[in-house]
């Protein structure tokens, strides 16, 4: 693969109820495994972090901060007013989307779940799936998909994040729910704080388990 002149700059942004736990851990979580990809050298990426309906200024939890072995560096963050900087946006709970799309309908086909995501780009990066159609390699006639309008892989970085984009939106509602992976099966991660017992270490697993998930499949992307 050739070896581009810059980095491509993207930015994520992820997005939990008052972005006081789940969603700033997210961040760090990502920060992380992105930092350590093979792929960091073809790909900047930015994380940031809000709450759907976050009031600026709270504090954040200091459950989560010491289950991140981090404090954060700054309080609860509201929605941006202007969503259109971010190339995907992902979120804790299928219900967090309603807010964004709301005022910002522009950005309806970049907004998952982060175990959504996480499930179509373990799809998209599959052995026999969409990578390999998108790369020429051959995959007989055995495929129970039809990949012959999956675009071409492109060569410069840039333009292969916005392919990967594309194609999480693209197989949107086609991937099955748990690609034998059972953390993946159930698409909301539960809010801590709305549980009586304390559920930050059950919550945080299945985060950081989407989160590897995720981020190998965007490497093998960006690698490939």
């Amino acid at each position: 693969m050739k070896e581009d002149s810059s980095r491509a700059q993207a930015k994520i942004l992820v997005v939990c109820a008052a972005n006081i736990c789940r969603s700033p851990a997210a961040e760090l979580f990502m920060h992380s495994a992105w930092a350590t990809s093979k792929a960091y050298e073809r790909l900047s990426l930015d994380f940031d972090s809000a709450g759907a309906h976050a009031i600026a200024g709270m504090p954040r939890c200091e459950v989560s901060e010491s289950l991140v072995g981090q404090t954060y560096a700054t309080p609860s963050q509201e929605l941006p007013e202007d969503l259109s900087e971010y190339d995907l946006i992902l979120t804790m709970e299928r219900s967090h989307r309603g807010p964004i799309v709301v005022g910002s309908p522009s950005v309806r086909s970049r907004v998952f779940t982060l175990v959504e995501a996480a499930q179509l780009a373990a799809f998209i990066a599959g052995p026999g799936l969409v990578l390999d159609a998108a790369t020429g390699v051959e995959l007989g006639d055995q495929s129970d998909y039809d990949f012959d309008s999956v675009p071409k892989l492109p060569d410069e970085s840039g333009q292969r994040w916005r392919w990967f984009t594309a194609e999480l939106d693209a197989w949107r509602g086609q991937v099955p729910l748990n690609l034998q992976m059972d953390f993946l099966a159930v698409v909301d991660i539960p809010d801590p704080h709305d549980y009586q017992q304390d559920i930050h270490s059950e919550s945080f697993s299945r985060i950081n388990q989407a989160v590897e998930v995720f981020i190998t499949a965007l490497t093998e992307v960006m690698s490939r």
